[in-house]
């Protein structure tokens, strides 16, 4: 017996948090035990705690965490960026393809907040100048990670999203051109997928109920 695997996949601020936390309301109210995880190419606690380890161990010599001059400039060496996007792909090596398929085989309801279509679109985005689609490890990671059952993109208009993300008080908000190549790069990527393509500007409510119907058809 396989369990099911659900992505969730779209701009920040488009409600894929709140549509989850719905879902998985949901499942349970109908005996399901579902399990939901947020993935983020290198932000994974794992990562973090790499991270935290090192700027300990380096002290000042490591640059504060978010957006700031010295660590642009640290992330601008080329060879600082394979470090990372190698670390990364690493870690969703062993989110993907160990924790998630260890779940699924136990017969789970998986929920994931962001998946590899987002990681390669942050990727693509933070290191433009690293062709990591050709990299082996990252063709690996496409191919051994877990197809999913059920696939939503949730996508907003870009001044939808930032009047959201000023409502959250996000503390390192994308800017408007970094908003505009994300949606367009999600409705690029989008075109060669199965996604269920989901209108973020709807209410909750309407939502919800679009995520119900589809999930009682694939789960009969």
């Amino acid at each position: 017996m396989r369990g099911k695997l659900i992505v969730f996949s779209g701009l920040d601020g488009a409600g894929k948090s709140t549509q989850i936390e719905i879902l998985t309301e949901y499942l349970r109210s109908k005996g399901q035990l579902p399990k939901s995880i947020w993935t983020r190419g290198g932000y994974t606690s794992y990562f973090n705690y790499l991270k935290n380890l090192i700027r300990k161990l380096l002290g000042k010599s490591m640059p504060p965490p978010g957006r700031n001059k010295e660590r642009e400039r640290i992330m601008g060496n080329k060879w600082t960026q394979k470090v990372w996007l190698i670390i990364a792909l690493l870690d969703l090596l062993r989110v993907y393809v160990i924790q998630i398929r260890l779940w699924l085989w136990s017969d789970k309801i998986i929920i994931c907040d962001r998946y590899l279509v987002d990681a390669f679109i942050d990727f693509k985005i933070n290191f433009k100048n690293q062709a990591i689609e050709r990299w082996f490890l990252y063709k690996l990671l496409l191919w051994v990670s877990p197809r999913p059952d059920i696939s939503f993109l949730m996508l907003i208009p870009v001044e939808e999203a930032i009047k959201r993300s000023g409502r959250k008080d996000e503390p390192f908000p994308d800017s408007p051109e970094i908003l505009t190549k994300r949606l367009s790069m999600y409705q690029r990527l989008s075109n060669g997928e199965k996604y269920n393509l989901l209108d973020g500007l709807k209410s909750q409510e309407e939502l919800a109920l679009e995520i119900k119907k589809i999930i009682d058809i694939s789960l009969k």
